[in-house]
């Protein structure tokens, strides 16, 4: 953690010469931190700005949102260059289904629309907290995913308090005991983990 007043060298990664050192001064603002550009001597020759945590959190959301945005737009895209529509599926399925019906089915669920102007619609709807009717389970979508969010909570939590348990039981462990099968056993593990697909271990922990 860096603390108010004090110097930290900084040196070319490269070569590792001495170039100087850097003084945190303060908080500029709530958005802002400043920071003392010390020469070798140390001199103060110059000041600079760095992003406070605050802002960076901000920004980190902004993008997150631009980001499900360009993607909700990038899907509702692809939708629109496959072939037929569900309205197409459910006359398919249902030889019962006249031209009359499609073409009243097409204009509730705005499948006759341009893909961009379904997408804004569609946007504004969930801005507003509406999400859509599930023809699947007959109710509508927020009511069902309500409950499996809060499910998925739970699980969430669990696996974070228990994988926090384990790793830093684990880590302390392996510490103490450097280059031991305990330690080169946990690491594998660790490593195997991560680079194994989630969906792949949670089949396998549902076998078990």
């Amino acid at each position: 953690m860096l603390d108010f007043n004090t110097t930290y060298d900084v040196h070319d990664t490269t070569t590792g010469e001495h170039l100087g050192a850097a003084r945190r001064k303060g908080m500029k603002s709530l958005f802002k931190d400043e920071w003392e550009v010390l020469s070798p001597a140390g001199e103060v020759i110059g000041l600079v700005e760095e992003t406070g945590g605050i802002l960076s959190i901000l920004r980190r959301l902004i993008e997150s949102a631009i980001a499900l945005i360009a993607l909700s737009a990038l899907v509702f895209a692809l939708l629109a260059l496959m072939p037929g529509d569900p309205v197409d599926l459910i006359a398919g399925a249902d030889p019962r289904v006249t031209p009359e019906d499609i073409a009243r089915l097409k204009a509730l669920y705005g499948v006759d629309q341009p893909f961009w102007e379904r997408w804004v619609a569609w946007l504004g709807r969930v801005v507003h907290g509406e999400f859509g009717y599930s023809r699947l389970f007959a109710a509508p979508v927020g009511e069902i995913i309500g409950p499996a969010l809060g499910r998925t909570a739970l699980l969430a939590a669990l696996a974070l308090l228990l994988s926090t348990a384990l790793g830093v039981a684990g880590g302390t462990l392996a510490a103490l005991r450097p280059r031991s099968a305990f330690d080169l056993g946990t690491s594998f593990l660790a490593f195997a983990g991560v680079a194994a697909p989630s969906f792949w271990l949670a089949l396998m922990a549902m076998a078990v």
